[in-house]
């Protein structure tokens, strides 16, 4: 199996542990397992060893490992939060030309400059931010 990820940097990742998750037909019991890789096919396609289960503090853990190796940033001044999940920033007061959907009662404006007062923008990542992949 093969496949490619874009980490922005030179960086060869090779598969060690797969994790399974597990649930029942009704969707209301679950559970995750860990699988080291015992030995390659001759296609190169993995082969699993046995599982162990996993704890709802390990998956804590992983997950808090995958998602803070965050390396050391110089961020922009406007820039006032930022985790692996979360980039927030501010901006100044100023005129900036403001857009309005196609057929909406605002349509005859859209695109012309208006003064706009400071404001916060946060935004949520649902996968860690690039940076942020180790």
């Amino acid at each position: 199996m093969r496949f490619s990820i874009d980490v922005g940097s030179e960086l060869e990742l090779k598969l060690y542990q797969a994790v399974l998750l597990y649930k029942n037909d009704h969707g209301n019991r679950q559970m995750a397992t860990v699988h080291g890789v015992v030995q390659q096919n001759g296609d190169g396609s993995p082969i699993l060893g046995a599982g162990q289960l996993l704890s709802t503090a390990s998956l804590r853990e992983l997950a808090r490992q995958l998602g803070t190796g965050c390396p050391v940033e110089f961020l922009p001044d406007q820039v006032v939060a930022r985790t692996p999940d979360l980039l927030a920033w501010w901006a100044p007061a100023a005129v900036r030309p403001m857009f309005f959907r196609a057929g909406s009662e605002l349509e005859g404006i859209s695109g012309k400059r208006f003064p706009v007062s400071p404001k916060r923008v946060p935004v949520h990542f649902t996968a860690p931010a690039k940076s942020c992949v180790r």
